[in-house]
């Protein structure tokens, strides 16, 4: 892969972005900078990421307010560039559900869930840069296809996964979740079960034996 020279502005004033292409010369990411004047009146450009790294224009933006106000408070610059953690929300997931596996039947369900509705949004971001803005609108595409309850459990096992990573120290940070309320469940109309559940229910009984699933199916 190679990233372009030519720096594209984006909405954001003071935020740009590089194309990185393949050999093929197809666009494969972006690489996000944001340009600020220093304490000696010199413009400069500081690297802040890629988008496969889960680097937004609204992250660059909050990191370019930190910049210009530590040059005005006369603070050293963090290095936002270094990676907090080498390891990606989809590598602790692994990590969780491959302890989890030895201590509950539960686990194989709850990797399918993780893999069908939550991976293909956070899977491949660092766990420092998923937000809770980014959570609350996988909860709003959630409770379209969902149950609250259903809803409420998928943004809880994303919980789960970073309360397992801290407390096995493969992360240090707090969990996004915690900026997100849960739906309020109304138990009056859960006597009847989703088509969505109803699937769910169906995979769940033909793993554990066929007499079973036909019995459920009947």
């Amino acid at each position: 892969m190679k990233t372009l020279l030519k720096r594209i502005p984006t909405n954001i004033a003071g935020v740009f972005y590089k194309k990185i292409i393949s050999k093929n010369n197809k666009v494969v990411d972006k690489v996000f900078l944001v340009r600020y004047t220093d304490a000696n009146n010199k413009q400069r450009l500081k690297t802040i990421g890629k988008k496969s790294d889960g680097i937004t224009e609204a992250y660059c933006k909050a990191k370019l307010s930190e910049i210009t106000t530590r040059i005005k408070l006369g603070e050293d610059l963090p290095y936002i560039a270094k990676r907090k953690s080498k390891l990606t929300f989809d590598d602790l997931a692994d990590k969780y559900f491959e302890d989890k596996s030895h201590t509950t039947k539960e686990a194989k369900k709850e990797q399918a869930r993780y893999i069908n509705h939550i991976q293909k949004d956070v899977g491949h971001c660092l766990p420092e840069n998923i937000t809770s803005d980014m959570l609350l609108k996988m909860q709003t595409t959630f409770r379209k296809k969902f149950s609250p309850r259903t809803t409420n459990h998928l943004i809880f096992l994303i919980g789960t996964i970073f309360k397992y990573a801290n407390k096995k120290e493969l992360y240090k940070g707090t969990s996004p979740t915690v900026a997100l309320d849960g739906l309020k469940v109304d138990n009056k109309r859960e006597n009847y079960l989703e088509l969505s559940e109803i699937r769910e229910l169906l995979q769940a009984t033909r793993e554990v034996s066929t007499e079973l699933w036909l019995f459920v199916c009947i």
